[in-house]
């Protein structure tokens, strides 16, 4: 089930509103069914890390720390 942001084209108000198939969003503001869904950060998209950024992240939690080559455990 998608969350999706929305404005109310009667009051202006913007909700997110989890949606169900089958089940029109309603304004919790002013109850009207007249929404427009918005494009939200997330459906715009994130940056994606690189490999590089993983493995060190996998590092990190693992509790290694960096000194020179190769690393050593803390």
């Amino acid at each position: 089930m998608p969350l999706f942001d929305y404005t109310c084209r009667g009051c202006q108000h913007t909700f997110e509103h989890l949606t169900r198939q089958g089940h029109e969003p309603a304004c919790p503001k002013c109850g009207s069914t007249d929404v427009e869904k918005q494009m939200s950060m997330f459906s715009v998209g994130a940056p994606v890390p690189t490999a590089a950024q993983k493995e060190a992240t996998r590092i990190e939690r693992a509790g290694w720390v960096p000194v020179g080559k190769p690393f050593r455990k803390r």
